[in-house]
């Protein structure tokens, strides 16, 4: 009788255990995080989320204009080479802002639809994810994973957003009362100084559809 006992409490716990095991495994999620274009020091504010997903028990596709060091079994990085357009644009240290993201507009336009092109990033296309995660900039031609698989997605980015992104992201701008990132007007602002901010946000905003994302629509049509 006895035996019989530590034989069930043994069961049990076997059965406990797999229970368990089976729940945290139903609660993981395959997420893509789509990074491709940015800095090397945005590694240090993207794969920081990376390795906290995993420690949740995702697994994490990580798409990445530089190579990574990490090793975690749940990170598969996929590196995406030549298409650091930020490493083409003029120092910001000795030029303004608006000279140094002109001085890339060609690659703007360009750089998404490569990084999507890249062998390594179509075999994924038959891949299932739950969740995709997008750096704001350049990267909208990567929702096509969100309407293909039907999946949420979320936008991250390692500054504020600003200009032509915040309607992207859904995120409300106030240039009338926040200076408007890529020009420097004095505080407090002036009526003509709150005119010119958001005058200027509404050309990024425009420009930002018309230069870029409707060559991203076209581009996807003639595929």
């Amino acid at each position: 009788m006895k035996l019989y006992g530590e034989m069930a409490a043994v069961v049990a716990l076997v059965i406990v255990g797999v229970t368990l095991m089976e729940v945290k495994e139903s609660n993981a999620a395959r997420i893509l995080m789509a990074v491709p274009i940015g800095t090397r020091s945005h590694m240090n504010f993207f794969m920081p989320i990376a390795e906290h997903l995993v420690q949740r028990n995702h697994t994490v596709t990580y798409l990445s204009g530089y190579e990574s060091s990490n090793k975690h079994p749940n990170i598969r990085v996929i590196f995406v080479p030549d298409i650091q357009i930020f490493n083409n644009m003029q120092q910001l240290f000795t030029t303004d802002s608006r000279t140094a993201m002109t001085s890339i507009l060609d690659d703007m336009k360009r750089t998404c639809i490569k990084a999507l092109a890249y062998e390594g990033v179509q075999r994924l296309v038959d891949e299932k994810f739950d969740l995709v995660i997008l750096h704001i900039a350049f990267s909208e031609c990567f929702l096509s994973f969100v309407h293909n698989l039907k999946i949420p997605f979320i936008f991250v980015n390692p500054n504020k957003v600003v200009g032509a992104y915040g309607p992207i992201a859904g995120t409300p701008a106030f240039p009338a009362l926040l200076n408007s990132f890529f020009i420097d007007l004095e505080y407090p602002l002036t009526f003509t100084g709150r005119m010119i901010s958001t005058l200027y946000d509404i050309l990024l905003m425009t420009t930002y559809d018309w230069f870029v994302i409707s060559r991203y629509v076209l581009r996807d049509k003639a595929i």
